[in-house]
């Protein structure tokens, strides 16, 4: 699982869709890019929005999904207080649930395809595609 933990775009942009459209192309190459520079597949993106401050609306239509709040954290004499967040995922793989709770699946060894028979140049497929020619 890996987190998305800043996503910013100044106000004086204005581009439609720029937000969900750039969180969609990164949640692309994701996977690939994660794999390449550290050897793990990642299955789902996570991120937090603090509803008193953003609506989240670019997630929304990213297609992320709102799986609840966090519990926040409580304020301490060393720590200021911590408002709950909404916890918003996107799965990368349809078997995400598997994955996380059973590990990844063994790589599966796939057969070379046979190949197919060639047909000798005085054959009679050649020569029928010769005369089409």
């Amino acid at each position: 699982m890996v987190c998305n933990s800043r996503f910013l775009i100044f106000p004086w942009v204005k581009v439609n869709c720029l937000a969900s459209k750039a969180l969609s192309m990164a949640v692309r190459r994701l996977a690939d890019d994660w794999q390449a520079h550290h050897g793990v597949r990642p299955v789902l993106v996570e991120t937090f929005v603090d509803r008193a401050r953003f609506e989240a609306t670019c997630y929304r239509a990213a297609n992320w999904h709102d799986i609840g709040l966090t519990q926040g954290r409580k304020a301490s004499a060393q720590v200021e207080g911590k408002t709950r967040k909404s916890v918003y995922v996107r799965p990368l793989v349809r078997h995400f649930k598997a994955v996380l709770l059973n590990g990844p699946r063994p790589a599966v060894r796939r057969r070379k395809a046979a190949e197919p028979p060639r047909l000798a140049p005085d054959g009679s497929f050649v020569q029928v595609w010769g005369n089409i020619i």
